[in-house]
Formats: structure tokens, C-alpha cells, sequence
């Protein structure tokens, strides 16, 4: 709960997603705190399938004697654990190599491939979010059938057109090799196909991995949906209602009873709801006291927070403020730390005596 002369949206509504009366359903100022973790990998992901590859194709070729093609088609068929058997190492060293190269393949290159594959995924996953729940779960659905769907067909149809097989061998190869099984007793011949498929292999195998997970995942949700469906139906209990009050004080406000069915549904963990409400707690000094935030007195003490970092000295930004002057000074981030209530009142002290 939050005090305010202004109107605001309430908490539950921003919890539960209650539709509000514009179109976004979240304000800006809730948008710029969503979580995001940190993405430094992500931004390398790229970069990092590029070059794993490019090495793998520069020493391949070197010590094997393979056309760049060729090398970077081994890399592609190597890392992506779908092994035809068509091209394999023949040194003691290649094989060391091959070795380290599957190693690594398997745990950076691939989480790397994942993330970009992840990102479109999630680009179509963010263009959903504004629909209802149950229009965003058949459009997911949809979107995971489709798309393995679509780049099966698309294998099949390189190899038919370039290795002219049957529309049997064509779908089978291509269900084979996408899936990573890779028997390997359909040869590609063809330079050209070997080609096409170096590029499908890399998109293609990360991509329907993905989607066909994401279908998996959806069932589970589906399960966990009708059990908080059950849970709901059945209603609050005498005992679960003593549960609730944790300060034992015979009543359970908005926050205690939202907290509880949510642990409850398995919605969230209990340390992350601990650590939300320290940050409650740190926001306002005053607000493990009163359960409220003071909205204009934390406002004022972020501006003199953000106001003294400037400043030669600590108790001159905090004087000056209190006395009307300097500038507004922009709010700073809910995460940076507020100043200490005791103090500001010791130096306010302290220029009252002078």
C-alpha cells in the first residue's frame, strides 16, 4: 500500500495484472524496474558461435586437408551433435583436437546458440504479452508446432531437390538430422547441398530444440494451472486463514493473504519474497512501523541523496535542501541506498543550535 495525494495504481493490480485503464498494462515507471539479468554472454553469443566455428574450420582445414566448406561443414555437423559419419578426423592430433572442440562445443557454443535462438523466440513471446492468457497459450502452442514444422520441410526439400531422394529418404534425413540422431546411412554427395545444409543444421537444429521444449514446458504450465484452478475452488480454510496472520494480531491485511496463496500456488519462492520486503524495508525507515511507504518522504529523500553525491560535503547537501535551496535534482534509482532518518535529524539538529 502506498500514500499519496495523487491517484496511483494499487499494488494488486499490479501483481495480479487487473487490466487498468489504458492499453499498457504496466506504467513506465514498473517497466523500467522489471528484472533482467545479467547479459553479457548474451551480447556475445554471436560473436562466439562466429569465432568457435572459424577456428574449428581454420584447423580442420590446415590438418586434415578439407576445403573451407568442407571443415566448416564438419564443425557445423560436430557441435551440433549430429554426427552423419560422412567426414571424421584421421590424425592422432585432429582426433586430440576434435576432442576439446566437441567439449567445449557442448557446453559454451551450445548454451551461446541457445541464447540466440532464445531472443527470437522471446521477440515473438513479448508480442504476445498484451493478448488474454488463454489467446497468448494456443498462440505458443501454435507457434511450437509451426515452427519445427516448417524447418523440416525445409531439409526435406534441400535434399530432394539437390540429392534428388524420394520424398521418404528426404523427410526422414531430414527428421534424423535435425533431431541429432544422425544415423548417417543417407550420404550427402553433393557439394552444394553439403552447403545449404552447413547454414540449416545451425538454425535449424537450435531452433526446433527449442520449440519442441517450450511445447513441453506449455503442458507442464497447462498442469500447473488446473492445480491452482483446484486449489482456488476449494477455498480458504479455518486453519489456513491462522497460517496467515504471521504477527499473530487477529487480523490478515491485502499483503500477508496475497503472500501466503502465492507460496501456496508455487507462484513464487520464499526467499524471494523475503527479499522483496527488505527492499520494502529499506525504501522508507519508517515503513516496517507504519507497513506503509510515505511516497513524499521517500521522494524527498531520494532528491537529497541524489543531490549530495555532488557535493563536497554530505551534511552541506542535506542543510541545503532542508533549507529550500538548490536545485529539484532527479529522483535516483528505488535501488540506491536512502539517507539514514537519524541523521538527516542530527544535522538538521545542528543547523538549528547554529
Amino acid at each position: 500500500m502506498l500514500r499519496a495525494s495523487e491517484k496511483r495504481p494499487s499494488i494488486s493490480t499490479l501483481a495480479l495484472g487487473v487490466p487498468r485503464e489504458d492499453s499498457d498494462p504496466l506504467p513506465t515507471a514498473c517497466r523500467d524496474l522489471e528484472f533482467e539479468p545479467p547479459n553479457t554472454l548474451g551480447r556475445m553469443a554471436v560473436w562466439i558461435v562466429i569465432s568457435f566455428l572459424a577456428i574449428g574450420t581454420a584447423f580442420f582445414s590446415t590438418a586434415e586437408g578439407w576445403s573451407a566448406a568442407d571443415a566448416l561443414y564438419f564443425c557445423v555437423v560436430t557441435v551440433t551433435t549430429t554426427g552423419f559419419g560422412d567426414f571424421v578426423p584421421t590424425s592422432d592430433g585432429s582426433k586430440l583436437f576434435c576432442v576439446c572442440y566437441i567439449l567445449v562445443g557442448l557446453s559454451i557454443f551450445s548454451t551461446c546458440l541457445g541464447i540466440v535462438v532464445g531472443k527470437v523466440n522471446n521477440f515473438f513471446d513479448e508480442k504476445l504479452r498484451s493478448l488474454p492468457r488463454k489467446r497468448r497459450f494456443q498462440l505458443r502452442a501454435f507457434h511450437c508446432v509451426v515452427v519445427p514444422t516448417c524447418w523440416l520441410s525445409i531439409g526435406a526439400c534441400i535434399v530432394a531437390f539437390s540429392e534428388g531422394w524420394g520424398l521418404v529418404d528426404s523427410v526422414y534425413w531430414s527428421v534424423v538430422g535435425t533431431s541429432t540422431v544422425g544415423f548417417g546411412e543417407l550420404t550427402i554427395q553433393q557439394p552444394l547441398t553439403r552447403r545449404l545444409v552447413t547454414f540449416y543444421l545451425l538454425l535449424a537444429v537450435g531452433g526446433c530444440a527449442v520449440s519442441l521444449s517450450r511445447l513441453g514446458s506449455m503442458f507442464m504450465e497447462l498442469e500447473m494451472e488446473r492445480a491452482v484452478d483446484a486449489f482456488v475452488a476449494r477455498g480458504v480454510s479455518q486453519a489456513m486463514l491462522y497460517e496467515m496472520d504471521e504477527n499473530h494480531t487477529g487480523t490478515i491485511d491485502r499483503g500477508e493473504f496475497l503472500k501466503y496463496i502465492l507460496l501456496a500456488m508455487g507462484k513464487v519462492e520464499p526467499e524471494d519474497v523475503e527479499k522483496a520486503l527488505r527492499m520494502f524495508d529499506q525504501l522508507d525507515p519508517q515503513a516496517q512501523l507504519e507497513g506503509v511507504i510515505d511516497v513524499a518522504r521517500v521522494s524527498k529523500s531520494m532528491q537529497l541523496t541524489k543531490s549530495f553525491s555532488g557535493k563536497a560535503s554530505r551534511e552541506e547537501a542535506i542543510r541545503e535542501k532542508m533549507s529550500g535551496g538548490g536545485g529539484g535534482g532527479g529522483i535516483a534509482p528505488l535501488s540506491q541506498p536512502l539517507l539514514d532518518k537519524n541523521e538527516i535529524r542530527q544535522v538538521s539538529r545542528r543547523g538549528e543550535e547554529a
